[in-house]
């Protein structure tokens, strides 16, 4: 027996000293940098005149992320941002490849304003002062240097305090707003913008790249909204998280119009020969007084103020990733004077550094843009999933037009990460490397952290095997108050299942008080490897091995999901005694998060230790008509079993509606209901069946009706909708609250896919709803 005493110290937590209104300054900063100075010249080049057309899909793309965003970031702020989001809806591994993606996202974002911060610095002693710097190196080495520069400048800013960058920030943001405004305005009233002759310039050949070329603009581009994923990571310095929308949309608001009257404006002015990352210079020289000098000093401001922006997000989500070891624990220390992380802005000021030292500016700027896209994708999947999952989530936002805002939003990304593709190849190989690298830190180091944070939960622990270690596994989880003859009942209920399966048992004594005693425990704990050899020795084919445990914990729910995925189990066996304590829950607060977290197949049983003689000589499986449910194979393998042991009868019943067995539709359901007994319930020739159906006015008054007459009542969960949440059902629900015989509710596991997948077919007709 080992004993062990739980010693963990709290989370590293970070100052509450961000206002709204620096968040919404951070988040125009991170907006206006590299985009609309750098990279507005390659989109007219790939697009022409409909940019506008791109920039217009970018806004209304990054409009419904950005629903997203606010609904999360105002209901729960954390450092981290978009992938905590992502871990809490698709699990572990793709919350951690979403920080990582993300983390390098940041970077190359940040490569690439201080990449084009160094370009317009070499402009500005070029143009300004004749410093003849072509002389000396060539210009791109220039501007990496001054890069360099910049990137250290702002790394010790961020490193020394949040507060003086909020500040720097802030002044740099507000000067360049008026530079870009009067730009416009210099545009729209110097320049020829407004005769007629010259609104035909953007539109004489609008269409002259087509549709590929809208999209490659648009994703080449997109990096220029990212802003949203970087106001989020603020959110848990924030004094009023839910004042962030605020915020987040005002931000995006500015910018696009921005955005979009920059466009028209460089358009409107003439057409221009050359578009590199210098475009926006070329067209002020043509209509704005001083417009190079301005436009150059602009462009400085802008890519420093995102420069900023992003090392500070860059950093605060390194933060997260090794506050949760998801990469080296010791990263998230924090300054003792500055309450800063100041070993991950070092560490992601070097990330930076080597992006800028590696790749050319418009490589740097495509994989910003591809691993941002791909992250929003991820996280608007993890969108629905958590809707799905937690029902009762009180959000501060509401997502407008939610599911179909959020299908949209998926689909559009789906189609920007495919423009890439073929836009800059660079970018996607970039992608790979990264994600490939990632899951090596995932099984080399983050997957050892979680078993050892698991590990630490072991009071006790005990093993036993017939054999060699069984793939296939069934976890039995035992709350501390259960009674020796619940535990022997559930065991043995275990032990057919597994045999059944071929499975190997984890079973787990769940301790949150510890009241009684490891001891105490630890004897309760071994009736269930007593139970299962006594099994094995009354079935000779038997080998069913057992892993048994004690675990400490402050969270029997956390506790039980993470044992399913560290010992990645299979099947899930939940005994609910048959009270609620509370009336928004299905089950329980214990139980209900677990039928919609786990990724397993599950078991709910009721009473089972009633079961008269413990031998349920008939077994009532209620089905619905259609034979609807999608846990129909999986409740057949449990009735399966169960008769098998105790040589049962298995008795199908279903409740007709009123007046169907008058119909032509009965005697076509007669000719196909031993099909559907074969087929669907998959029930073996040697196990003895008999089928009643009956016309009722109530489907669950008559399975209550009829259940008193057997020993054992079994029903699969009702199928789930795509964008409704994760659920059993109304009726196997009310008959599990108000039969008096034992009973079991079975659900199949059918991850995010399957769901998607019936819902195609329900709208082509191939099934019912």
């Amino acid at each position: 027996m080992k004993i062990k005493q739980n010693t963990e110290q709290e989370k590293p937590q970070l100052a509450k000293n961000v206002s709204t209104t620096m968040v919404l300054l951070l988040g125009i900063g991170a907006l206006l940098g590299g985009g609309i100075f750098t990279l507005i010249g390659p989109a007219i080049a790939f697009a022409g005149g409909a940019v506008l057309i791109a920039l217009g899909i970018n806004a209304v793309v990054s409009f419904l992320n950005l629903q997203t965003y606010v609904s999360f970031a105002t209901t729960m702020p954390e450092a981290g941002g978009g992938n905590r989001w992502v871990k809490s809806g698709l699990g572990d591994f793709q919350g951690f490849i979403a920080g990582w993606i993300s983390w390098l996202a940041h970077a190359a974002a940040c490569g690439l304003y201080a990449l084009s911060g160094g370009f317009y610095f070499s402009q500005f002693l070029i143009l300004t002062f004749n410093v003849p710097l072509h002389s000396f190196l060539p210009a791109e080495t220039f501007s990496k240097i001054f890069a360099l520069l910049f990137i250290a400048v702002f790394g010790w800013l961020n490193w020394k305090s949040n507060k003086s960058t909020q500040q720097t920030g802030a002044f740099i943001v507000i000067a360049l707003v008026i530079i870009l405004g009067l730009f416009i305005v210099s545009g729209f009233v110097a320049g020829d913008a407004l005769t007629p002759a010259s609104w035909k310039i953007p539109f004489s050949d609008f269409w002259k790249y087509g549709f590929f070329g809208i999209m490659s603009a648009a994703a080449l581009f997109y990096i220029a909204f990212e802003g949203s994923e970087i106001q989020a990571q603020s959110g848990e310095e924030v004094h009023d998280p839910k004042k962030l929308r605020i915020a987040l949309f005002g931000a995006w608001g500015i910018v696009s119009a921005i955005y979009f009257l920059v466009a028209l404006v460089m358009l409107l002015n003439g057409p221009l020969t050359e578009f590199g990352e210098g475009a926006i210079i070329k067209s002020a020289a043509l209509f704005m007084p001083f417009g190079v000098v301005v436009m150059i000093v602009g462009g400085i401001l802008a890519n420093i103020a995102a420069l900023n922006a992003t090392i500070f997000s860059s950093s605060r989500l390194a933060f997260s990733l090794a506050r949760d070891k998801s990469i080296f624990h010791g990263l998230s220390a924090i300054h003792v004077k500055n309450f800063t992380p100041h070993w991950t802005v070092l560490v992601s000021v070097v990330l930076i550094s080597i992006m800028v030292i590696a790749l050319p500016l418009i490589s740097v700027g495509a994989a910003a843009s591809l691993l941002f896209i791909i992250l929003f994708l991820q996280l608007n999947i993890a969108n629905i999933v958590i809707r799905k999952k937690n029902p009762h989530i009180k959000w501060n936002y509401r997502i407008i037009g939610y599911p179909i805002t959020t299908a949209i939003a998926i689909g559009m990304y789906i189609v920007l990460a495919i423009a890439m593709a073929f836009v800059i190849s660079a970018a996607w190989m970039v992608t790979i490397i990264w994600i490939l690298l990632g899951m090596i830190n995932y099984f080399a180091y983050t997957r050892p952290q979680r078993q050892e944070e698991f590990e630490n939960e072991i009071l006790y622990e005990k093993t036993s095997r017939l054999g060699p270690k069984k793939a296939y596994r069934v976890f039995l989880p035992i709350e501390e108050s259960a009674t020796s003859e619940e535990i022997m009942t559930l065991a043995r209920f275990a032990a057919i299942i597994s045999a059944h399966w071929q499975a190997e048992l984890i079973s787990a004594t769940i301790v949150e008080s510890n009241d009684k005693g490891v001891s105490h425990q630890k004897h309760m704990a071994d009736k269930i490897p007593d139970t299962i050899a006594d099994f094995n020795t009354e079935h000779k084919n038997a080998k069913i091995g057992t892993h048994t445990y004690v675990l400490s914990s402050k969270s029997i729910v956390d506790t039980i999901l993470t044992t399913v995925r560290e010992e990645d189990c299979d099947i899930l066996i939940l005994n609910w005694d048959g009270y609620v304590r509370s009336k928004r829950t299905t089950f329980g607060s214990k139980i209900d998060p677990v039928l919609r977290k786990a990724e397993c197949d599950l078991i709910v049983a009721k009473d089972l230790a009633h079961i008269p003689g413990d031998k349920p000589h008939t077994i009532l499986l209620a089905t619905d008509y259609r034979f609807a449910s999608p846990f129909l194979r999986f409740t057949g393998k449990v009735i399966s079993a169960i008769a098998k042991e105790y040589k049962s009868t298995v008795h199908i019943f279903t409740v007709f509606p009123q007046g169907f067995t008058k119909t032509s539709k009965y005697k076509q359901w007669q000719e196909d209901l031993e099909f559907n007994i074969k087929s669907k319930i998959k029930l073996p020739a040697d196990i003895p069946h008999i089928f009643k159906g009956i016309e009722h006015t109530s489907v669950a008054s008559a399975i209550l009706e009829e259940s008193g007459k057997h020993d054992l009542t079994v029903m699969g969960g009702s199928r789930e909708t795509l964008f409704g949440e994760i659920r059993i059902g109304n009726i196997p629900v009310f008959i599990a609250k108000h039969i008096k015989k034992p009973f079991l509710i079975t659900k199949g596991h059918r991850g995010l896919t399957q769901p998607f997948i019936d819902y195609i077919k329900e709208r082509i007709g191939l099934i019912e709803k």
